[in-house]
């Protein structure tokens, strides 16, 4: 096979990787964080990309008396909320820096995962069949 005909091979191998890395990682810190509490976005960690700017909010709340400020590790360009705003989360109860927060996603974003597995294992079973 020629590269001209690996390059969409790789491409849905590529796609099914991205969308099996995200999910894992999304699902791994749902099933970790089972602790239900309140908290205060207390502000924003921007980090700086070639695409922009990406948000990580900053959550105050606490766990047994104890202050506990967190920083959610999903980022996104922007949010539903802002600083000063309550916000309902899950925490690891073994390590309460570790949260998962309750918000909004749109539709695409909630089925990413999914949607970039089939789109890969369509590209994937296409180019596998018609070219050999």
């Amino acid at each position: 096979m020629d590269l001209l005909r690996q390059i969409p091979l790789i491409m849905g191998v590529l796609f099914i990787a991205i969308g099996v890395f995200h999910g894992w990682k999304l699902r791994s810190v749902v099933r970790r964080c089972t602790v239900y509490a309140d908290g205060v976005v207390a502000g924003f960690h921007e980090v700086k990309t070639r695409s922009g700017v990406m948000y990580y909010p900053v959550i105050e709340f606490s766990v047994e008396h104890k202050k506990i400020r967190a920083e959610y590790k999903f980022g996104a360009s922007e949010w539903e909320f802002k600083a000063g705003d309550k916000a309902t989360l899950r925490y690891n109860a073994e390590n309460p820096e570790e949260i998962y927060l309750y918000h909004s996603l749109p539709l695409w974003k909630q089925y990413l995962s999914s949607l970039c597995i089939i789109i890969g294992g369509l590209i994937f079973v296409w180019t596998y069949s018609y070219f050999l």
